[in-house]
């Protein structure tokens, strides 16, 4: 079956470029949520990039840990 949230990659660009599509009405339109609050918070955009930038270093799992946890807050601070 489809799946509600697709990543698509390429490497035609000089720089990495990633999409990715959410499925409406699925479990993921959290992130759609977190898109809104960055494009509307360019200070949390700047954090969040550096927070990026810093643990590009770490293993996968423990750099999607960080980032979870940064999203899981800013999305906190929403439903406040």
């Amino acid at each position: 079956g489809a799946k509600p949230l697709r990543m698509l990659e390429t490497d035609e660009f000089s720089i990495d470029v990633a999409i990715q599509l959410v499925e409406n009405e699925s479990q993921f339109e959290n992130f759609l949520t977190f898109r809104d609050i960055l494009r509307r918070n360019n200070q949390l955009l700047m954090k969040y990039n550096d927070l990026k930038r810093a643990s590009s270093f770490l293993p996968n799992d423990e750099y999607r840990k960080i980032k979870a946890r940064f999203v899981e807050d800013a999305l906190g601070m929403v439903k406040k």
